[in-house]
């Protein structure tokens, strides 16, 4: 609803790239792990949400884990990409500022959204 709506329309908002910078890393887990899967490989995947998840099939992918520096900028192809961030353990929050960017649908700018 609301602002997706207005970037469906005007953005290839499914070929956006995600981006995030690492303010606080936690002091265990919390790995963006990236999968070489697109969400087209495996649709019957894309049917989960974060309060009805099963990350299974996901434990059986091979994986690479990024596990950035606080100071560290990460830049990824999230938009179609299976993605996850690991589980956080220990008292200390993973703390992030992140955002996303597409092409317009003419390909003439890019539009950044956070």
């Amino acid at each position: 609803d609301g602002p997706l709506n207005h970037l469906r329309v005007v953005t290839r908002y499914l070929n956006s790239l995600s981006w995030f910078l690492m303010i606080d890393p936690p002091d265990k887990g919390g790995e963006l792990r990236l999968y070489d899967l697109r969400y087209e490989d495996r649709p019957e995947l894309r049917g989960f949400n974060n309060f009805d998840r099963d990350d299974r099939p996901f434990d059986r992918m091979p994986t690479a884990a990024l596990r950035p520096a606080a100071g560290d900028l990460v830049w990824f192809r999230g938009g179609d990409q299976w993605h996850k961030v690991a589980q956080i353990e220990g008292p200390r929050a993973r703390v992030t500022f992140g955002g996303f960017m597409a092409p317009t649908l003419d390909d003439q700018r890019l539009v950044l959204w956070a």
